[in-house]
């Protein structure tokens, strides 16, 4: 963080966006070491960075904006998924927790809960040519996202235009957690 603040300047806008998902598969096969990882990269180093940047931004008085980055996993139970379901609807609460308590401070805190998108990280899933099949045939919006759906959202959240928005999780999933029923 001191780097980053040497070269760049203070720091008013931070997206977590830290993750990783090694624990797939029956709730039941989840060891104490899988719980211990997933809780580290999902949870902690988000409330490290917390700790780091927020108390600069309350010094200055000039406000900030953190963005979230968590899942509609943390909002809609992933099937196989009982860690990092849980590790993203922790940090959904993380979220509103702080937006009750730096938003006074003017620094707003907000999640962005992507759906499925081409990533490196996702690329198990939108390779799977049925599951592919099946989300085009029940998401409204039938297609993968891309990172620029995330992208633009985020930039929205950072920006002066979301200025009333704070202790909010905006869903950009191409509506699945609406699917249709077919």
């Amino acid at each position: 963080m001191a780097e980053t603040e040497r070269v760049f300047g203070p720091v008013d806008i931070l997206v977590n966006n830290s993750v990783t998902n090694i624990g797939q598969g029956p709730s039941l096969d989840v060891t104490d070491e899988m719980l211990d990882k997933m809780v580290d990269v999902n949870v902690k180093s988000v409330l490290r960075l917390i700790r780091l940047t927020v108390p600069k931004m309350i010094e200055r008085g000039t406000g900030g904006s953190i963005i979230n980055v968590v899942s509609i996993s943390g909002i809609q139970p992933q099937y196989q998924g009982l860690l990092y379901s849980f590790t993203k609807a922790g940090l959904i609460m993380m979220t509103r927790n702080w937006a009750q308590e730096f938003s006074p401070h003017g620094v707003r805190v907000n999640a962005l809960a992507p759906g499925l998108v081409r990533t490196d990280f996702s690329e198990f899933y939108w390779k799977n040519e049925d599951l592919m099949r099946r989300l085009k045939a029940t998401q409204p919006i039938p297609r993968i996202g891309e990172p620029d759906d995330i992208g633009f959202a985020a930039l929205f959240l950072a920006s002066d235009k979301a200025s009333y928005m704070t202790g909010q999780v905006l869903t950009v999933d191409g509506g699945a957690l609406i699917q249709r029923v077919l």
